[in-house]
């Protein structure tokens, strides 16, 4: 497991935002993401502007979310227009916390166990560009 990566998000307000990211180990074997995991974008003061969980049975047009992908290491982040619409302009802050399925070693009878673990991905400033275009 390696440290977090740094990406800088700049989404445009009233629009759809949708973005993919894959995440695998050194042997290119990617991770098994399990739930839940979630993404949060706040202002510079601290206050919560978007809560975005791991996709459950909801419809995903209604809010923003993340959807995963167990065996292949996918995470996709999935803002609808409607949610970048409500968004502020400027300059906020994300981080995107990820549930995983990680194999230890023991020794004797139980060579390898698995274990659920909880890793920071992604983090960065996440910022809304303001639209001049009110109405479509």
């Amino acid at each position: 497991m390696s440290e977090s990566a740094y990406a800088d998000l700049v989404v445009d307000q009233g629009t759809d935002f949708a973005v993919q990211m894959m995440w695998t180990d050194q042997l290119n074997e990617p991770y098994r993401i399990v739930h839940p995991s979630r993404m949060q974008v706040r202002a510079v003061t601290g206050q919560l502007l978007l809560d975005m969980p791991t996709l459950s049975g909801s419809d995903p047009s209604a809010a923003a979310h993340l959807v995963y992908n167990t065996e292949g290491g996918v995470l996709q982040v999935v803002i609808p227009s409607a949610a970048t619409d409500k968004l502020p302009v400027g300059k906020h802050y994300y981080d995107v916390l990820v549930s995983y399925e990680a194999t230890t070693q023991g020794f004797g009878a139980q060579a390898q166990t698995k274990a659920v673990r909880v890793a920071k991905l992604l983090y960065g400033t996440f910022t809304v560009q303001g639209r001049v275009t009110k109405q479509l």
